[in-house]
């Protein structure tokens, strides 16, 4: 019975370890709702993007109209208990009205 406690101490331990690594290892910024997220970042230009919530993963600007950032691990869901959404896709695309790069869409995946 003491060894069914320790081992069941040691997952637990383990597992708590491991998921703070992988908060870690997802990105500087901080883990936020995407409610929060959201307003951090809509209609924003690039750089209030960045000192909002950082510099993304990954950029895909081959579309220079429709230009895409990739926040890893950044947001969680709290309409499904939270769930961290693995990918946030933030979406830049010309403000028609000084023709620089502004935020008009945001997906969470």
């Amino acid at each position: 019975m003491i060894k069914d406690i320790k081992t069941s101490l040691r997952s637990r331990i383990c597992g708590a370890v491991l998921f703070a690594v992988a908060l870690a290892i997802a990105g500087c910024g901080q883990l936020q709702g995407r409610d929060e997220f959201s307003k951090q970042v809509m209609d924003k230009a690039e750089q209030e993007v960045i000192n909002a919530v950082g510099k993304p993963s990954s950029v895909d600007s081959s579309n220079p109209a429709h230009i895409v950032w990739t926040y890893k691990g950044a947001t969680y869901d709290i309409s499904n208990g939270n769930k961290q959404d693995a990918e946030t896709l933030v979406i830049l695309g010309p403000n028609p009205a000084t023709g620089k790069l502004k935020v008009t869409g945001i997906e969470y995946k």
